[in-house]
């Protein structure tokens, strides 16, 4: 798990949250949670971490062969553009 910037923590602990050992008979699940317990390994990957940082992440998901990702920020990666009102790709489709 790389946590990542800005929400991107907040939402790990979230995901923990589904993830986590049910605290109740599995009889009885909560709605927010899938009963699958899963034992994360947490890597600390930011925006601005170093060489270091980020080659313990590619070796630790090499290891576990999966990783779940939070957000992180790049300055020189332009995020998406927002679409003007009226443009074509806004509207709903026309009815049939």
């Amino acid at each position: 798990m790389i946590p990542g910037d800005g929400i991107g923590p907040e939402l790990m602990l979230h995901v923990k949250e589904v993830f986590r050992e049910p605290r109740r008979p599995v009889s009885l699940p909560s709605p927010r949670q899938a009963c699958v317990p899963v034992d994360f390994e947490e890597v600390r990957v930011s925006s601005d971490a170093a060489e270091d940082d980020i080659q313990n992440a590619i070796m630790a998901i090499r290891r576990n062969r999966v990783a779940l990702k939070g957000l992180s920020w790049c300055w020189g990666v332009p995020g998406p553009q927002p679409r003007p009102r009226g443009s074509p790709h806004n509207r709903p489709p026309a009815p049939h």
